[in-house]
């Protein structure tokens, strides 16, 4: 076991660290030394880490773990080995009839419109989108709408007809949401630019909203993928108004475009121009693949054109065809020039003969539309007509596929007329729906969604596309809450190798989540053995591998923590989605357990369900800080996962009758299930217990905030009895993924403020497992986290009191987790301002010289990860520490104002705007750019990446704690502790809700400290003009009575003998010399080799686990080190004393 120190050299004022490594294979007491000087020349003092891990083991014991963990023993279970097959096929075809159920709706609403198509009026009937109107809101579509109308808008761009439609399209669509409640949206977006909509909804902005460019349109309208050029002529004649228009053109060009095609743009007048950059010179020489960020660097490109010189046809065709001889011309694509302009080409090349050389070369598959600007010279518009043709090609190299030219009259409409250009081409129509990737909801608040649409026609021409939508996080809930055993997850992919859902992809449940562009699935699966996998799954068919792969999951914050990488060996299982392009695959730990907790007896005296707006709550009712409370029971909540049917949950509004349903059920009253999990219901019953420990212990834990515990069927108990949001959701909270990744450890929080306003907390919380008798199983079963808040000022308080070091006036006690972040330390205290920011610091923020020797010496070190989307090493820390009971690191230093690695600004910024110093040795939480190629969407990676895990989601709430406000004023406290009468700080903090005042908001110093509500004095700070103590607290708090002075005394004057007799003994055995080996460590400066620091410290033997925990080579850093926990055997090296001069 390892243990560092850190103590102070007086003769050179410099900040040491001294080692032990203890080696007992099972040693669990971390202890660090102290080594100071003082009047002999050597002295010891020894801080025994055991000392905090026994107070932290308490916590938890106060709020049941050792109880609960023997319940949890006791109770039975079934055992059985995970069929991967059945779950799988039973996956999938849950996802097979979502997807049917869409088609059914399209199927019918298609089949109207192109039969009422020919009756469309040029009358508008219907609702008009922009109007106001009645609306409800409902909950489903997180919007207002109106069942009973749809509604039409049309688009300010469009120049063509419009048609609006007859009462039977909204028959239809009212049809189909009878029949199939659980549809989203249902709309039709028409060539004409009119869009109608079900149900009916007020949109914003209408005049601006063209369907024509929304992701649904574009790939119902559109399904071949297409590589194209767009040519624009930016002569001087292209001034004013043509200019600009090209220009919208242009980009409208790029809106009708998806993430199946690729865009070359060339600028043209005398010359060819295309789109240049240093980072990316990808732009000038090859199609870029369309993404958002394509999309922006070359309307960037576009708009900063200016127009001068003449046309020259020929220099725009010749760097035209180049962009597609120099990319990989599929034989299922289409390759489309758009030429426009306004004028004669005055080149010398016969601009004919340039097409038919250069798309003889390419096999005549390039088609070229072009476009003439109102008054085009007789002549050009000769010529265009014949490019469009390609007239004087040569049909031995392929048939030649003509193109249309299109004069557009009027400039104003020219961006439509660009922008409808694959209407200029038969496109084969899809007899099966078309989906959309993911993207964000234009009309709602719903989130990522995906449509399913099917092209219309009338008489063969195309006259729109229509569609319905579903909700990605509904389509999805069956693998978002898919557990079958300690690790399983899932992914959906389609045939263009496009990732659909995987655990590294923004959540389906988060409503922030954004589109996201890179999303081919060899980003997020990169085990060397996947690929007969992905090509099988490509084709549609079903099959199982047993694969090595690393399992990746978030520590908590992924920005902050990052997250635990895990190698597993698996079970890859994957099957077709029938009915659409898509192929699920689930991957299981090989040997993955099914354990079920056996049907527990009735509850005889019931639970409380967390919504005391449809249940009666026990009297009395109290306030707990900021929340609507009871302390008479703690209050159950059920997450969606505890649901027969989770999306139902989320979209339904929990009524009084189904919570009486719910506590009938678990108190035996009836037997019919109403719709919650059997599993769920025997989380309910089998946490009763904790409940009884709770209210037993709250006299002897006082300081304890809040009481939490969850298990592994959905189910949470809070005490205090609190209502929690509705869409809350423990495994996707931050404390519950640390505490997870940490398993067998007592977890310690950074402190972070409390959302039910208790101010700055800390929590410590742990895992409950249970043992498998099953057979090659995970042994450890997870079955519960139990966990506990408390102030973060008492901790400060227990650990001076622990310690009585730490409250010399010349040290600094720091605590620091295992990512790097500060537990404890003084300026949480002392900085007013810290008390109300909502951040945690880490020790590069504020200690430079500690976190570089950590760095140095290999405590600490930086694990990159991957982030996909962005193109960058995400870079957190680590603390190799082989901890056993605890996440926390002791540090003991001198008091001086130490430089941090991390400037302030950019310690207050968040991770993924911060760009990593490539020449620092110690650095602020940030990232390394990777090399990208934005042309091809994809990595240029020689090492391997792994990509990192998403973020925790943002679930949409349907409550906040504001509604309790104006109810709480006037309750009791719940814990009516009189804390006016607590004379000491620490008995004023082993209180939670009290708080020691010591100062007036006008910044005067109080002459006598004293105890009140935390309220009236957050942050030592009294915020009443009445600044004393209410109950005679002692000026002197320290002081004691004459009576203990007589005590203590002789006490004190014997430990003073014992301590200069051990002095003595302990300065000539330094003095002999018994150990050699110099093991303190000076700290590393910012520009100093940390190389050069290092110290022969003796040889240590590891062996390292063969998991996520096994020593990598850092390839940022340029050594060796170890990733999270690293050493199971440790070697004994041998303490030895410093001379004065550190040397």
């Amino acid at each position: 076991m390892v243990s560092k120190s850190l103590g102070f050299n007086f003769w050179t004022g410099m900040v040491v660290y001294k080692v032990k490594i203890d080696l007992y294979f099972n040693m669990k007491i971390l202890k660090t030394f102290l080594l100071f000087c003082f009047f002999l020349d050597c002295a010891r003092a020894e801080i025994n880490g055991n000392i905090l891990a026994d107070e932290l083991q308490r916590v938890l014991e106060d709020v049941g773990y050792t109880q609960m963990q023997e319940h949890f023993n006791r109770l039975q279970y079934t055992e059985s080995m995970v069929d991967y097959p059945t779950v799988t096929k039973k996956t999938a075809d849950a996802l097979k009839y979502k997807f049917e159920e869409m088609e059914r709706a399209l199927v019918s609403l298609k089949t109207t419109i192109e039969n009422e198509y020919k009756l469309f009026s040029s009358q508008m009937t219907s609702r008009d989108c922009c109007d106001q109107a009645e609306y409800s809101y409902d909950s489903r579509f997180r919007a207002k709408v109106d069942y009973e109308n749809m509604c039409v808008t049309t688009s300010g761009l469009s120049s063509r007809p419009k048609k609006y439609p007859t009462n039977k399209v909204l028959q239809a669509m009212n049809s189909n949401h009878k029949n199939n409640p659980s549809l989203l949206w249902q709309y039709v977006g028409l060539e004409n630019g009119v869009l109608i909509n079900y149900p009916a909804t007020k949109l914003s902005d209408c005049s601006a909203y063209d369907p024509r460019y929304r992701p649904f349109y574009k790939t119902g309208a559109s399904p071949v993928p297409k590589d194209v050029v767009v040519l624009v002529d930016v002569s001087k004649s292209m001034s004013g108004t043509y200019l600009q228009k090209a220009k919208d053109a242009a980009n409208t060009v790029l809106e009708t475009l998806n993430s199946n095609d690729r865009v070359g743009i060339v600028m043209f007048n005398d010359n060819a121009y295309v789109p240049t950059s240093s980072n990316q010179p990808c732009y000038g020489n090859q199609l870029a693949v369309v993404t958002r960020k394509t999309k922006s660097v070359l309307k960037s490109f576009i708009n900063t054109k200016t127009s001068e010189g003449n046309t020259n046809y020929s220099k725009a065709f010749s760097k035209a065809f180049d962009y597609f001889q120099t990319s990989f011309m599929s034989p299922n694509r289409d390759q489309i020039i758009l030429f426009l302009t306004d004028g004669r080409n005055v080149g010398p090349e016969d601009v004919l003969k340039v097409i038919h050389e250069r798309n003889s070369q390419l096999g005549n598959k390039v088609v070229i539309h072009t476009f003439g600007i109102e008054d085009v010279p007789t002549s050009a518009e000769t010529l265009l007509r014949d490019i469009s043709k390609q007239s004087g090609s040569n049909i031995t190299y392929g048939d030649v596929k003509p193109g249309q030219y299109m004069p557009v009259p009027d400039v104003t409409y020219l961006p439509e007329a660009l922008g409808s250009f694959y209407t200029y081409t038969n496109n084969p129509v899809a007899v099966k729906p078309l989906f959309t990737l993911p993207y964000r909801d234009y009309f709602s608040k719903n989130g990522l969604i995906l449509s399913a649409c099917l092209t219309l026609t009338s008489a063969s021409e195309f006259i729109g596309v229509v569609c319905t939508d579903i909700k990605l996080s509904e389509l999805v809930i069956d693998t978002s809450y898919l557990q079958e055993g300690e690790i399983t997850y899932s992914f959906i992919m389609d045939g263009f190798e496009r990732t659909l859902v995987h655990p590294l992809l923004p959540d389906p449940r988060d409503n922030s989540a954004e589109e996201y562009d890179v999303s081919n699935i060899y980003n997020f699966e990169t085990a060397s053995d996947v690929r007969t996998v992905i090509e099988s799954m490509k084709l549609g068919k079903s099959g199982s591998a047993e694969i090595n792969t690393t399992f990746t999951q978030v520590r908590g914050n992924l920005l902050m923590e990052g997250d635990k990488r895990t190698n597993i060996h698996a079970v890859y299982q994957w099957e077709p989605i029938i009915g659409s392009n898509f192929s699920l695959c689930i991957v299981f730990a090989k040997h993955s357990l099914k354990r079920n907790l056996n049907d527990l007896p009735a509850s005889s005296t019931g639970f409380l369900y967390h919504r005391w707006d449809l249940t009666n709550w026990p009297s009395p009712v109290c306030r707990q800080f900021a929340r609507y409370a009871t302390a008479e029971q703690s209050s159950v909540k059920l997450t969606p996962e505890a649901f027969l049917d989770p999306g139902e949950y989320l979209d339904t509004n929990e009524t009084k009758s189904d919570v009486r349903k719910m506590e009938d059920l678990v108190s035996g009253l009836i037997t019919t299930n109403p719709g919650v999990k059997r599993s769920a219901i025997n989380g309910i019953l089998a946490t009763e217990e904790i409940e009884k420990i709770w209210k037993k212990n709250q006299k002897e834990a006082t300081f304890v905030v809040w009481r939490y515990l969850a298990t592994q069927e959905g189910v949470i108990r809070v005490y205090p009895g609190v209502r929690l949001p509705d869409s809350y959701d423990f495994k996707l909270r931050p404390w519950y993924r640390r505490t997870l990744a940490n398993r067998n450890m007592n977890v310690v929080s950074a402190p972070y403020n409390d959302y039910w306003g208790a101010g700055k907390v800390i929590s410590i919380s742990r895992i409950l497992n249970t043992k498998s008798s099953v057979p090659f199983s995970q042994n450890e079963v997870t079955e519960a986290a139990l966990a506990s808040d408390f102030s973060m000022f008492y901790f400060h308080q227990m650990v001076k009191k622990k310690y009585p070091q730490c409250t010399d006036t010349r040290y600094i006690c720091m605590i620091i987790d295992n990512s790097g972040f500060l537990v404890m330390h003084p300026f949480q205290i002392e900085s007013q301002e810290y008390y109300f920011e909502d951040r945690q610091i880490h020790i590069t923020n504020l200690d430079g010289r500690i976190a570089r020797s950590l760095i140095k010496e290999n405590i600490m070190f930086r694990q990159p990860c991957l982030d996909v989307e962005n193109g960058q090493d995400q870079m957190t820390y680590r603390n190799a520490i082989d901890y056993y009971d605890t996440n926390l690191f002791f540090i003991l230093k001198s008091r001086s104002n130490d430089e941090a690695c991390c400037s302030n600004e950019n310690s207050k910024k968040s991770p993924n705007v911060v760009q990593c110093d490539a020449s620092k040795i110690c650095d602020c939480l940030c990232f390394k750019q990777v090399d990208f190629n934005d042309c091809e969407n994809a990595y240029n990676m020689v090492d391997n990446h792994l990509p990192c895990s998403a973020k925790l989601p943002e679930l949409m709430s349907g409550n906040s704690n504001e509604d309790e406000i104006a109810m709480i004023k006037n309750l009791p406290l719940c814990f009516p502790y009189d804390c006016s009468c607590r004379k000491t700080e620490f008995d004023c903090y082993n209180v939670s809700g009290c708080s020691w005042c010591t100062e007036t908001r006008s910044g005067d110093i109080l002459e006598n400290g004293f105890c009140a509500l935390q309220e009236t004095c957050p942050a030592h700070v009294c915020k009443t003009d009445d600044c004393s103590s209410k109950c005679g607290a002692s000026k002197k708090p320290q002081e004691k009575d004459d009576s203990v002075v007589i005590i203590v005394v002789p006490i004190v004057c014997v430990i003073i003998i014992l301590l200069v007799i051990v002095s003595v003994i302990f300065i000539i055995r330094c003095r002999q010399g018994d150990n050699p080996k110099q093991t303190y460590l000076d700290p590393v400066g910012e520009n100093e080799d940390a190389a050069s620091h290092y110290h022969e410290v003796g040889y240590v033997h590891t062996i390292t686990p063969d998991t996520d925990e096994e020593f990598q080579t850092n390839k940022y850093e340029g050594r060796r080190l170890p990733a999270h926990p690293p050493v199971e055997h440790s070697t004994d090296l041998y303490l030895t004393c410093s001379s004065t001069n550190g040397s």
